[in-house]
């Protein structure tokens, strides 16, 4: 029953898929199970190769720097066997300096002769000769340091042992002045041939930096070095390494005897393969340590190679799997995109077509001629409705036009008849810039300037007519002049202001008309200090005008609107504000248009 519960469940998931993503669940699996079975016995291949592989590299590397080291200590040797077997070094050694004088010029000159011998050996900082007789010479310019030599512990050991002996690192130089640095010396006691005394010492110093930075050198991401003394002490490591892990490697140093064995220790709470040779001075022994985390690393790597083999692998199925399905699900979506476009109103929808004629190339063929038949249908309407706005508009200019003229007119008339002329001159002016704008050759959009003129000479002729019962302002910016407007949307206003506003007391009113800007719209306003309205009023008002309802009192305000709302697609708004006897302001938004437009 749980088994015929999980079939059915797993159907329902897969009745809620969509076509395309069970296409591609399909192939998926059948791609990447077999790839993801044969990572798994790569890795496993991979890991048992890589610690045998590993214990011979640390060999070979440790090898290498071995002989290096070697290499270095036996120049070292080499050159105290030169020293001590130098016929010049002999014959200076036993000289009796008695005159100081003679003793600094063979200084001088023995140190030269040590200096272009050994100074081109960039293993060795030092070589130094110190006779008995108190010759001291060097290959090198450092200064001598002021000691007596024959007091300090190094020559009384030399002198005792009478053999060559290696000094662990110290801090500066055993012989000349060099505070900074560490070395590892090699000392030899020099015998007179001649007599089987002894003469001198010699002393070969390296810089510790030549041997650290040479483990360091062939120090990789997977091993380190050390190099131990007779005792277990560490003398030399890679620089990685901390004081914790050298504290538990000196450990197992002192007790480790059997150097050709790879073994394995934990240090640090970390498991590290070691292996061990003796170095050529037969005091000193080397250590490689490479951490099994590494190794098991190394392991990963190889299977992160081939992870990203196979994961390449699977991304090129996917990519093919994805191009496949895309081309049987893409027509579909398309057009699913398109019946969803026209759902929500738009009928300008065309889905691309197919170049492939089957099923579906036919179908998006028919439902791309619907649409155009559609959208045709709807733009024929449109225009007719337009058309049809626009006759009713004009119409309703062509019934205001003749009225203001006859009234302005008759005003002129009256001037003439009280002698009046200059108000009459003015005032026929006035109306002849005022049609002229109306005129604007048949245009629907004007610069706001020639709008501004317009409005300008109607409050002209309203205030001549009405005999000064009004003051008007005019509040312009002068970046708006560069915009253009639907022509006569200001006059209708400022119309509407004196028929309804004024309440007759001489120069007691105000009208304010003012443009400016606001983000990317341009505000008109006009403003009076009339009777204003009560709250009832208003909001009847205001409804009748946005419901486009033809009333007395709001027929040019509701024609106002209808144009902008025409002309802008709903881009442009007209606000009414007004308080009984504090007056009526009016404002229309338009966006902003450039002239050129």
């Amino acid at each position: 029953m749980r088994i015929r519960r999980m079939e059915r469940k797993m159907t329902r998931f897969l009745q809620h898929l969509r076509f395309r993503t069970k296409l591609i669940m399909i192939f998926g699996l059948v791609c990447v199970i077999p790839l993801s079975a044969e990572m798994i016995l790569s890795y496993r291949i991979s890991a048992e190769n890589t610690f045998g592989i590993t214990e011979e590299y640390t060999v070979t590397n440790m090898n290498v720097v071995c002989e290096e080291i070697d290499g270095i200590f036996k120049r070292a040797n080499a050159v105290c066997d030169e020293l001590e077997n130098s016929v010049n070094i002999q014959e200076y050694l036993r000289k009796d300096f008695s005159d100081t004088a003679e003793r600094y010029s063979y200084d001088l000159k023995v140190s030269m002769e040590l200096l272009n011998q050994y100074s081109s050996s960039q293993d060795i900082f030092g070589v130094y000769v110190l006779g008995k007789n108190g010759a001291q010479y060097k290959s090198n310019y450092n200064s001598f340091r002021i000691v007596n030599f024959a007091e300090q512990d190094w020559y009384e050991t030399l002198s005792q042992t009478g053999k060559s002996v290696w000094f662990l690192p110290h801090k500066g130089s055993y012989v000349v002045k060099s505070e900074m640095k560490n070395f590892v010396s090699l000392g030899k006691m020099l015998m007179d041939k001649a007599s089987g005394n002894m003469s001198g010492v010699a002393i070969v110093e390296i810089d510790e930096n030549m041997i650290t930075s040479l483990l360091d050198r062939y120090e990789g991401s997977r091993n380190g070095f050390f190099v131990v003394d007779e005792k277990g002490n560490v003398i030399f490591k890679s620089s990685f390494y901390d004081d914790g892990i050298q504290a538990d490697f000196q450990t197992i140093a002192a007790k480790e005897t059997d150097h050709a064995q790879n073994q394995y220790y934990r240090l640090c709470g970390k498991q590290y393969l070691v292996s061990g040779r003796e170095l050529s001075n037969g005091l000193w022994s080397i250590y490689s340590l490479i951490s099994v985390d590494q190794i098991n690393a190394t392991a990963s790597g190889t299977l992160l190679v081939n992870c990203m083999i196979l994961l390449c692998s699977v991304v090129l199925m996917l990519f093919l799997i994805f191009w496949a399905s895309a081309g049987i699900t893409r027509p579909i979506a398309r057009l699913s995109a398109g019946m969803q476009e026209i759902r929500s109103g738009n009928l300008n929808v065309s889905v691309k077509p197919e170049e492939t004629k089957d099923e579906i190339g036919l179908l998006i063929d028919d439902f791309n001629r619907m649409s155009a038949t559609m959208n045709e249908m709807n733009e024929k309407i449109y225009e007719k409705q337009r058309s049809l706005q626009k006759a009713e508009m004009k119409a309703l200019q062509a019934q205001i036009n003749p009225h203001f003229l006859y009234n302005s007119l008759d005003s002129v008339t009256w001037l003439l008849r009280l002698n009046k002329k200059e108000e009459a001159i003015t005032m026929v002016g006035a109306l002849s810039k005022l049609f002229k704008a109306v005129l604007s050759k048949g245009k629907e959009y004007i610069p706001i300037a020639d709008e501004i003129c317009h409005v300008e000479n109607y409050l002209l002729i309203q205030k001549i007519r009405y005999r000064n019962k009004f003051r008007y302002e005019m509040h312009v910016e002068d970046s708006v002049m560069q915009y253009r407007t639907v022509k006569l949307i200001l006059q209708p206003l400022v119309e509407n202001a004196i028929y309804h506003g004024i309440r007759g007391e001489v120069e007691s009113e105000e009208i304010i008309v003012s443009v400016h800007e606001r983000g990317a719209q341009i505000v008109f306003q006009v403003a009076d200090t009339g009777k204003g309205m009560e709250e009832a009023q208003l909001k009847t008002l205001r409804e009748n005008v946005k419901m486009l309802r033809e009333t007395t009192d709001s027929y040019g305000l509701k024609n106002i609107y209808e144009r902008i709302q025409i002309y802008y697609a709903g881009r442009a708004d007209m606000t009414i504000d007004s308080e009984p006897d504090r007056g009526t302001i009016i404002s229309i938004c338009i966006p902003k248009e450039n002239v050129g437009i």
